[in-house]
């Protein structure tokens, strides 16, 4: 995908993190939009405790169909539940590889800033959440990616209504809003 004036924010972390609840709770502060993550509704609909290399690339891709999508909806910013960073970090978890799709668009597909969530709020249990125990490598998995990238984040921590402002905070002074 090629740059645009929208600035896209990836919310990248370690499962239960708040990723899902931030990127709603930011599009409604800076009047936007967002994009779920893709792979919640795939496995809404597929087995998430058998499947291959070739699904995540298609999770990956129809990920970035629906940034692409939601660009012409968006204001100043998109957000973005989730980033090819985490989709190479889970293919190399599960398969010892990264997928195909992931190699040839990691460069590829832009995103303008990165949010990394901590590990302050606790694990929760759902259907589709299967790592509990390695949350802190998750975390520092992605804060190397990114640094593999050069790419522009902030660590984001807090707790509910304290961890949102603490993300307005990152994201303000980044694009200069007082």
């Amino acid at each position: 995908m090629e740059k645009t004036p929208i600035i896209k924010i990836a919310i990248v972390g370690a499962e239960s993190t708040g990723k899902s609840t931030l990127v709603k709770e930011l599009a409604k502060h800076y009047h936007s939009v967002y994009v779920d993550e893709y792979a919640r509704d795939y496995f809404n609909q597929h087995n998430i405790n058998d499947y291959t290399i070739d699904e995540l690339s298609h999770i990956y891709l129809k990920q970035t169909e629906n940034e692409n999508a939601a660009i012409k909806n968006a204001g100043r910013f998109l957000f973005c539940d989730t980033a090819l960073i985490t989709g190479k970090i889970w293919s190399e978890e599960v398969f010892g590889k990264t997928t195909g799709f992931l190699k040839e668009n990691l460069m590829n597909v832009h995103y303008d800033f990165y949010l990394v969530l901590s590990n302050d709020i606790p694990w929760e249990q759902d259907e589709q959440r299967k790592n509990p125990h390695n949350r802190n490598e998750i975390f520092e998995k992605n804060i190397d990616e990114l640094k593999k990238l050069n790419a522009d984040y902030a660590i984001v921590n807090g707790i509910d209504e304290l961890r949102t402002k603490n993300a307005i905070v990152q994201i303000n002074k980044k694009y200069g809003i007082n």
